[in-house]
């Protein structure tokens, strides 16, 4: 039985996928984890949505679709930070913008490429099969960087998420930790919608962690 099991370790493509779900698993309850303290579950979703016009671009400028969604939820949830603290928006108004603004440049970038449109039902729903061995590189190399910075900041990013204000009267930089977490949130995502999907990303991120709580 053991051994039928360690069978499928023989095909190149299913050992990268197992080490793309296994870098997924650690850092998406890990990062979930900051948001759901925080209230701002529904973030995973918009970015997931977000990194797709990431992927559109690449698949139609020719560079690596999953590195153009990093860049792309990197970028888009600075900006929804940004735009929460300097204009004094609601959260959830940013993210219905960002939500809906995203999904209308993905259905531009697909009726301007032909054929992309099946690419990118694989991280809409996930193909983990399909991980290439350059993107199990940005799986490991991405998914470290996480770990280490969760390990190394972890009590000034869980007192940012706790209380915000309370950061801010300790002598805290909640600028610079804002940008912090998102940019860790924007590379979670972007790998996770690889190997599962944009669609079940959530859950992944929000229900061990609702769980555990």
């Amino acid at each position: 039985m053991i051994a039928e099991i360690f069978e499928i370790f023989q095909y190149n493509f299913m050992v990268r996928a197992f080490i793309a779900g296994l870098v997924v698993s650690v850092i998406a309850p890990m990062i979930g984890f900051f948001l759901v303290v925080r209230r701002f579950s529904l973030l995973v979703d918009t970015l997931a949505h977000v990194s797709l016009v990431g992927v559109a671009g690449g698949l139609l400028f020719q560079f690596s679709p999953l590195l153009g969604a990093v860049v792309v939820s990197v970028i888009a949830g600075v900006s929804m930070d940004s735009l929460r603290r300097l204009k004094n928006v609601f959260s959830d108004s940013i993210m219905a913008i960002f939500l809906s603004g995203s999904l209308a440049i993905t259905l531009i970038l697909f009726s301007l490429g032909n054929g992309i449109g099946t690419t990118v039902l694989n991280y809409l729903f996930g193909s983990i099969t399909t991980v290439t061995q350059n993107e199990i590189y940005l799986f490991l190399i991405l998914g470290l960087i996480v770990v280490l910075t969760v390990v190394l900041f972890r009590k000034k990013l869980f007192l940012l998420s706790y209380d915000e204000d309370l950061a801010r009267v300790n002598g805290m930089n909640t600028t610079v930790y804002n940008v912090m977490l998102m940019v860790l949130v924007g590379i979670t995502i972007s790998l996770s919608i690889k190997a599962i999907g944009a669609l079940l990303i959530g859950a992944l991120m929000v229900i061990p962690v609702a769980s555990a709580i």
